[in-house]
């Protein structure tokens, strides 16, 4: 079988394999919630795994995603491809009960030929730091660390008052709600950032995942907007703190967001493959 004309993986790996859908939204997060209570971590997020973003932002799900499916219908491995203006991103995730057995190889494998067929492209992963398995499975890949990324988060009621106290202008920035627990945030009409709703674990609090967009500088004006509709205009009393990611080497930016109150709670590495490097 192939997806997009490119090969997936074998059904001896014990999947059947198919593109994602719009309606394996909850089943996504659903199986990034299992995986986090296990990893204790933090990529891929909510929003590099959405269907229903990546058909917002004109992507297709039938030639850039793939779902693994058991045989009692679960969604237990994703992986998509997301093209951007000057990148190629890559995220995946595999249910933590089905790893050992070959099949984030072969999702790696499928997302590179489905990037290579775009032709050349710089391609990226984000790996959570502590994952050392995926660290490895990309440097087998001929994927090289090309940065670390800091994972920034805080009380959404601590961000709030600081911003108040220090003045940050949010009068050029827009939210709106794009689909249920999904919002894209512009600056002078320009998309700057997208975020989505995390699902908390257990008795945990939801929480708020914000991603700056490809070529775009989200701030904290950007932060402090999002927060504040969703707490005006959508009761989101039970959403309780935000993430967001900040590369470790924009320290200017990373100080603005200090100043709100943004902590660095993990760090990932940024892994890059070059046009003619990978094998």
């Amino acid at each position: 079988m192939s997806v997009g004309h490119l090969p997936v993986p074998g059904r001896h790996l014990g999947l059947a394999w198919r593109p994602l859908q719009l309606t394996d939204e909850d089943h996504v997060r659903l199986l990034l919630t299992r995986v986090r209570a296990v990893d204790q971590g933090y990529h891929p997020t909510a929003l590099d795994l959405s269907p229903q973003w990546h058909t917002a932002t004109c992507g297709d799900l039938q030639s850039d995603t793939l779902a693994g499916i058991d045989a009692s219908g679960h969604v237990r491995a994703v992986a998509m491809v997301r093209r951007g203006t000057s990148t190629v991103t890559l995220a995946a995730e595999l249910e933590p009960s089905w790893r050992g057995r070959g099949i984030g190889r072969a999702l790696l494998r499928w997302q590179d030929a489905c990037a290579q067929r775009l032709g050349p492209a710089v391609t990226e992963i984000v790996v959570d730091e502590a994952r050392i398995d995926r660290r490895r499975l990309c440097a087998a890949a001929g994927f090289a660390p090309a940065g670390r990324v800091h994972s920034l988060a805080a009380p959404m009621n601590e961000v709030l008052e600081r911003a108040r106290e220090s003045g940050v202008d949010t009068s050029a920035i827009t939210v709106t709600m794009l689909a249920p627990g999904m919002w894209g945030v512009t600056r002078r009409g320009i998309l700057t950032a997208r975020a989505v709703r995390v699902r908390g674990l257990g008795s945990e609090p939801d929480l708020v995942s914000i991603e700056t967009v490809e070529s775009a500088v989200a701030g904290p004006g950007e932060l402090v907007a999002l927060l504040r509709t969703l707490r005006d205009a959508y009761a989101a009393g039970d959403m309780s703190a935000a993430r967001m990611d900040v590369d470790a080497d924009r320290t200017a930016l990373l100080d603005e967001f200090a100043q709100v109150g943004m902590v660095v709670v993990a760090d990932a590495v940024r892994y890059r493959s070059e046009p003619g490097v990978s094998d």
